[in-house]
């Protein structure tokens, strides 16, 4: 009898085990990475540019520091956005991962008081703009400004307009331009 109760007592403890559910680690949410530095590499053939903003605290109480030389008139640039993270050393290249995921981001530009235009160039597997590449044309002399809005998960396609994309916005960085002789 007490074999029989054992035999019971193991084939029941084996189908016991056999229906507990496995669990299964969670899975790893991606959390956004800080990017405390967008650098702007314009080059034209008469005219090599760049274009800086640095927030090494990020969201803390220190304002940003901007470096933004003035564009020559008339002149079509090369441009190529580099988004760092400045606050580890050495600074990790953000834009290896942006341009890795890029169906879900892409560069925004919004151009204000300045007589430009600028234009993406680089596109994801999807034929969409990306947009860390792109063509900026300068025309007659002015003052303005000149955004570049990085967003994740934007709706794509979209025509251009952030206003509308959707996504969230992971960088907005507006500089002050002056377009000089």
């Amino acid at each position: 009898m007490k074999n029989i109760a054992f035999l019971t007592s193991l084939i029941s403890l084996f189908f016991l085990n056999s229906c507990v559910k496995t669990l299964e680690a969670p899975e790893q949410i991606n959390e956004e990475e800080l990017i405390t530095t967008l650098v702007v590499s314009l080059e034209s053939a008469t005219d090599q540019v760049e274009l800086r903003y640095t927030d090494l605290d990020g969201d803390g109480p220190n304002q940003g520091v901007f470096q933004a030389p003035n564009l020559k008139p008339n002149t079509t640039y090369s441009g190529k956005l580099e988004f760092l993270n400045e606050s580890e050393s050495p600074a990790e290249d953000i834009t290896l991962e942006i341009e890795e995921e890029a169906n879900d981001h892409q560069v925004f530009y919004v151009v204000n008081g300045l007589n430009a235009t600028i234009e993406p160039i680089n596109i994801d597997k999807n034929g969409y703009y990306l947009g860390t590449s792109f063509s900026l044309t300068t025309l007659s002399p002015s003052e303005g400004q000149l955004q570049f809005i990085l967003r994740h998960l934007p709706t794509k396609p979209n025509d251009g307009n952030p206003a509308t994309a959707g996504g969230a916005t992971d960088l907005s960085v507006i500089f002050n331009l002056k377009i000089t002789e």
